[in-house]
């Protein structure tokens, strides 16, 4: 990351990230310790949110620097897209209509933000519940779908649907997200040059193609699944999310689509890198020795 950020020219306020990246490694050695004294249960909890935490810092630093590219930005094509698809719909006709609906984009609003409190509590449950496996590979299948996002977004940016269309934020009070018109200008100044310092107030989303809130919705919906009590309450608040993203993320109906298909990637991946790690002379810890219903669904001789 050092190396990518000299590299793109940008810098980042060492003394915030610096004093991040010193309380995720207390936590971590925290849980080490905890995990000696054999509380395997919290420290797995402990470890996977901290690891969670610095992914995410890692992964938007990681598109800040892909945003530094000077690849055209693809909205046209993408608005295109989605007109062929879905002929009938009228995006900024519907996103005024639908910030002026009361009690549903009251709704769509907080289900959008569930992506800030969800995969926590998928942590916490499955690491209570000594699902150590599923905690891991809930993890790497994030870390997978991330990949391909950033990999995607370096060469197809975009500034997002409201941005295409000309509605500011005053024409939809409504959504209260504001990142859909921090987008934008955040990645004009990568593009343009004027961006160049990177603090922790600067951090926010800037990808719109694949939406990641659709893979989130994907990634938490399969997560949740292995929890019988609450499969489908979450299975529902994650298709409202997905659908959430469209008006309260701004994102091309396309965008959802190539998300959900990222996340099923990233998912297989995942089951594949754990698959292969024994061939490939990677020690596997315990918790990955546990064979699950979709490892087996996906491999007949899975984990061992």
């Amino acid at each position: 990351m050092p190396l990518a950020l000299t590299i793109s020219g940008l810098r980042i306020a060492s003394a915030e990230f610096g004093l991040v990246g010193g309380i995720f490694a207390f936590v971590l050695w925290f849980a080490w310790c905890l995990r000696g004294r054999g509380l395997a249960r919290v420290a797995t909890a402990l470890e996977a949110s901290t690891l969670f935490y610095a992914l995410c810092v890692t992964f938007c630093l990681m598109t800040f620097v892909a945003g530094t590219s000077d690849r055209a930005f693809v909205d046209a094509p993408l608005a295109h897209a989605d007109h062929l698809l879905l002929p009938w719909f009228n995006w900024p006709g519907a996103m005024r209509s639908f910030s002026a609906s009361g009690l549903p984009v009251r709704i769509a609003n907080r289900v959008y933000e569930s992506i800030n409190w969800q995969p926590q509590l998928l942590i916490a449950i499955l690491s209570l519940a000594a699902a150590y496996g599923r905690v891991w590979h809930f993890l790497l299948s994030w870390i997978a779908t991330l990949c391909i996002v950033v990999a995607i977004f370096a060469f197809y940016p975009v500034l997002g649907a409201y941005h295409h269309f000309g509605i500011a934020a005053a024409d939809v009070p409504g959504m209260l997200d504001p990142t859909p018109w921090n987008q934008p200008a955040l990645l004009e100044g990568l593009h343009r040059g004027t961006l160049r310092l990177i603090s922790l107030g600067t951090l926010d989303g800037i990808v719109d193609y694949p939406s990641f809130h659709a893979g989130a919705a994907v990634l938490l919906t399969y997560g949740f699944w292995s929890i019988r009590t609450v499969r489908w309450p979450f299975a529902v608040l994650n298709a409202l999310m997905l659908a959430s993203a469209v008006p309260i993320g701004g994102h091309y109906v396309v965008d959802l689509l190539a998300g959900v298909v990222t996340a099923i990637t990233g998912i297989i991946a995942a089951a594949w890198i754990v698959n292969r790690m024994p061939a490939l002379g990677i020690p596997m810890p315990y918790s990955f020795r546990r064979r699950t219903a979709f490892s087996r669904s996906l491999h007949p001789a899975a984990l061992p």
